[in-house]
Formats: C-alpha cells, structure tokens, sequence
C-alpha cells in the first residue's frame, strides 16, 4: 500500500471518528474519500436536499443552520478543522436538516455511504471502531438540538444492538466480562410536561455530559429512549461497573435546573439496573433482560439507585 501522503494524513489524524484506525485502515480509508474544496460563503447543501455523505472539515470553517417558521435563521454549530457532520444521511439515508455553507476557503473530505457499509462488509472492525468514535460525539451533539431527538435515539437503538452484539460474542469467544446498565432518567415525563421541552433538552444535555465523563475510553452509550439510556462495559465485572453506576447516579442526582427547582419538583434521579456476563446471563438476550429486571428492582425500591437482578 503506498504511503499516505503527510499532509493529508495529519488532517485526518486530528478526526476524533478516525484516531484510533492504523496507518493501513488509515491508507484504506483514503481511497474512499472525496476532497471538496469550498469559498468563502459557498453552500455546501441546503435543508432538504438529499444526502448521501459524511463530511470531515480539514481546513477551514463552515456553519450550519435552520431558518424557522418566522424567517429567522438560527445558527445551529460550527465545524472547524478536524471535526465532523452529515452522519446521519449515512446511516438513515435522510434529506439535510439545515443548510451548511463555509465561513472561509474551506477543504473537506466526503466519505459516501455506499464506501461506509462497503467498509463494514470487507473490514468490519475499522468500521465499528470508527462508530465507537462517532457515537459518543454526535449524542452529545444532537442531545441539544431538539429537532433531532427521534433521530438520535433511533441510531442510538441500532448502534448499541450492533455494538452489543460485536461485544457478546467477543466475550463469550474469549471468556472475558461484558457488564450492562439500563438506565432511566426519574421523573424525567413529569418535568417536561410541567416545565417543558426546552427544560427536557437541558435536562438531558447535562445528563449526556455526565454520562461521557463517567464512561470512560472503553464505555459504549446510547440514548434508548425518550429517558432511557443502555451502557456496554466490556471487560468490567460487577464491582467495576457498580463503581461507574454509581459516578453516573450520583451526577445526575446533583445535577442543578433551575426551572425543575423553582417549579418545586422532585430533581432527576436514576434508576439503574446492572447485569454481567457470564454472572446473570450466558445468551445476549438473556443478559438485557436480567439488566432490565434490575431497574425495574430499582423502581421498585425506591429509584435513585443501581440494582442488580437478583
């Protein structure tokens, strides 16, 4: 394979989706990309137009935004060197949600999606450690934007089904732990049918905050729900799982809205049910269930708190 020229592989290698692929999937995954080079206001796309590719920005700046009902055009991010958008046309084949134009002279690199599923089917592992990368930053990402709720739970439920599988097997194929939390955000409903979506949203941004400082580099976390979320923990028994549950439940517990305190509500708490191959499960279907018992435990119990199925 020849070398990746030096230029083009400290562009890529700044990517957070791509900073844990090799020289080689790094030379594989080159052959795959477009180059686009944009001026200065230059659109890349328009809400509504079909999109089929994921854009990483190697120099330069570009804006998305949404104009509302009213006329006025919100400023939803902006993607600078290294960063990336346009995920979820790849995995949902969806029309663009938001216009996209540059800010400056702006390079970018397209991957198609026929190229991404191509790389799931001849190298898989490339393109799982790629999603791994991916999820964790566009959850955070789309948890504050509310037009994209649905969206990110819907990928979020066929990641963790395909993360959760690619981890079972590697489990059980090399005799290692795979833990599972199941995790629902208490009082989450009444909160935002009293206060509203707006406090919801934050709710959940600060909570998806919370999550990613307490996963670690190995953890695997998915919005399942409207206030249901599902963690992987390969390689973790019990106690080191319980010690991540708890990280997680103590920081939504101290978690500060000012609207649900001034509303005079209950603040969000955490129900968590935890369960750990090969302990309370030898078949995957088995181990989500046995996780899904424990937060019914925890409910039960009195919420604000981890429980283990038996």
């Amino acid at each position: 394979m020849s070398p990746i020229p030096s230029e083009l592989r400290r562009r890529l290698e700044v990517v957070e989706i791509f900073s844990d692929l090799n020289q080689a999937e790094l030379g594989l995954l080159t052959k795959n990309l477009r180059q686009l080079e944009l001026k200065s206001g230059e659109t890349l796309f328009h809400q509504g137009d079909s999109g089929v590719e994921l854009y990483v920005v190697g120099e330069g700046q570009v804006s998305v935004s949404l104009q509302i009902p009213d006329g006025e055009r919100i400023e939803l991010k902006r993607f600078g060197q290294g960063e990336f958008f346009g995920e979820m046309s790849i995995f949902e084949h969806m029309p663009r949600s938001a216009d996209c134009v540059a800010l400056e002279p702006t390079i970018l690199f397209a991957l198609h999606k026929d190229d991404f599923f191509g790389l799931i089917e001849t190298k898989p592992q490339t393109a799982i450690r790629m999603m791994y990368r991916m999820l964790g930053v566009t959850t955070h990402r789309l948890l504050n934007i509310s037009e994209f709720h649905s969206e990110m739970v819907l990928w979020g439920r066929r990641f963790l089904d395909s993360a959760f599988e690619e981890q079972f097997n590697k489990a059980r194929r090399n005799g290692s732990q795979l833990a599972v939390l199941m995790i629902d955000l208490d009082h989450f409903n009444t909160i935002n049918d009293t206060c509203g979506l707006p406090v919801g949203d934050e709710i959940l941004t600060a909570a998806a905050d919370i999550f990613k400082s307490s996963l670690g580099l190995q953890g695997i976390g998915a919005r399942y729900g409207g206030d249901e979320f599902s963690v992987l923990l390969p390689g973790m028994g019990v106690d080191g799982a319980r010690a991540v549950a708890e990280a997680i439940r103590a920081g939504v517990e101290a978690m500060d809205i000012p609207a649900v305190r001034e509303a005079g509500l209950p603040g969000v708490t955490t129900s968590q049910g935890l369960a750990v191959y090969p302990l309370h499960a030898h078949d995957a279907l088995g181990l989500l269930e046995a996780a899904d018992k424990g937060v019914y435990r925890a409910k039960e119990r009195g919420r604000n708190r981890v429980e283990l199925p038996l």
